[in-house]
């Protein structure tokens, strides 16, 4: 996603929160004819719906980035460290 690549995912996977802010119709159900239909309404959408739906992708993805993240699990990972630490 945050390539651009618009994903089809099915609704058992965690990233489904985010895929659904791009385009619910991009989450299925775990069976082949619902992907299948999935990936057909994709290919038939038109090119500008396409960009717009890479973009969303981008645009969503941003706050993932390694700059972000690692800093925020390594103050979580403190927090968690010092609780035990201290027996809560």
């Amino acid at each position: 996603m945050r390539a651009g690549v618009v994903p089809i995912v099915t609704n058992h996977v965690g990233a489904k929160e985010v895929v659904e802010k791009v385009d619910s119709n991009l989450v299925r159900d775990v069976n082949p004819k619902d992907l299948a239909e999935g990936i057909k309404n994709y290919i038939d959408l038109d090119k500008s719906r396409k960009k717009e739906m890479s973009a969303t992708c981008r645009e969503l993805t941003k706050k993932y980035r390694e700059k972000v993240k690692v800093p925020e699990f390594k103050e979580n990972f403190n927090i968690l460290r010092d609780k035990i630490s201290d027996g809560e």
